[in-house]
């Protein structure tokens, strides 16, 4: 996947919300990062009041599905 080309719609609720967990997406691309290890860095950021979704099942759905996770 490149991910230089693809579209921040991951569910969160705001630009700065989708624009974080694309970093979460390149970080666990750059870093071959599994499943749990995404799903730990989703729930990091869900801890910051303005991205308490970030652990939304839509949210991370999109994620894995972004990381090839469901393949």
């Amino acid at each position: 996947m490149e991910t230089t080309n693809i579209n921040l719609d991951f569910g969160m609720f705001t630009h700065a919300g989708e624009s974080a967990v694309y970093g979460i997406i390149v970080a666990a691309e750059a870093n071959n990062l599994t499943p749990d290890q995404v799903l730990a860095s989703l729930e990091r950021l869900a801890k910051q009041p303005d991205f308490s979704e970030a652990t939304d099942t839509a949210v991370r759905e999109a994620v894995f599905e972004a990381l090839g996770f469901y393949n």
